[in-house]
């Protein structure tokens, strides 16, 4: 009896750090690696306006503005053929818009820019859908399915 009480135990545990893994929210960036323009800007922000864009194969433009009415933007061009966001333009919100600044390192800005969708967007269909293309997280796409379910 004492060797299934063990196996149950260890199976339970496998279980539960499984789902553990699957639910936990990377959130962690580092902010040293973060832009300049987005370490500049002071929370809480008053708007962050988020576009996705189906027509030009899923860029999506952010544009935060802090409490102090600092507005920074920028561009997430599309996606590379394995689905992720590699390039972002410091600058700009819109793909036809001149004057983007590729950000050196982009994953660090990436990530902050997915903790600002998630915390400060409105949750309409363009933050749902920057929030799966940026992340894609199971908990992204749990909060999406029950926000339209609820609506």
């Amino acid at each position: 009896m004492t060797r299934v009480r063990l196996i149950v135990l260890v199976v339970a545990a496998l279980v539960a750090a499984a789902t553990a893994y699957t639910l936990w929210e990377p959130r962690s960036y580092d902010v040293a690696k973060v832009h300049p323009d987005l370490q500049a800007l002071k929370e809480p922000f008053g708007k962050v306006s988020i576009d996705y864009y189906v027509a030009e194969q899923g860029a999506i433009g952010i544009a935060v503005t802090d409490a102090a009415g600092v507005e920074k933007k920028f561009l997430l061009p599309a996606p590379t053929s394995s689905g992720r966001y590699e390039k972002i333009l410091a600058g700009v919100q819109f793909v036809k818009q001149a004057g983007g600044v590729p950000v050196p390192e982009p994953e660090q800005t990436r990530r902050r820019l997915t903790d600002i969708v998630v915390r400060y967007g409105d949750g309409g269909p363009d933050a749902d859908m920057a929030l799966l293309a940026l992340r894609g997280h199971p908990l992204d796409r749990l909060r999406v399915w029950i926000r339209r379910r609820t609506e």
